[in-house]
């Protein structure tokens, strides 16, 4: 929705055609950062959580956390 609304605003129209030109390189908040709506992949570039797990009976929900390691986009 932030992307959304920051490319309606950037391109001073709801028009989807409008909206659409405007969204590459749209930069918003979000609950992972500020994040950027790249012009080729048209994804914004948020991190990868990686965890290395194993299986734990004793653990919540059978799985027992071992390391996690946050992957931020190149850029």
């Amino acid at each position: 929705m932030h992307a959304y609304a920051t490319a309606i605003a950037k391109a001073g129209s709801a028009d989807y055609q409008a909206v659409l030109k405007a969204l590459p390189g749209v930069q918003f908040d979000s609950p992972a950062g500020r994040l950027t709506i790249d012009a080729t992949t048209h994804q914004a570039d948020t991190p990868v959580v990686v965890n290395l797990s194993v299986g734990d009976p004793e653990a919540t929900e059978d799985v027992r956390f071992l390391e996690t390691e946050i992957v931020k986009p190149e850029g």
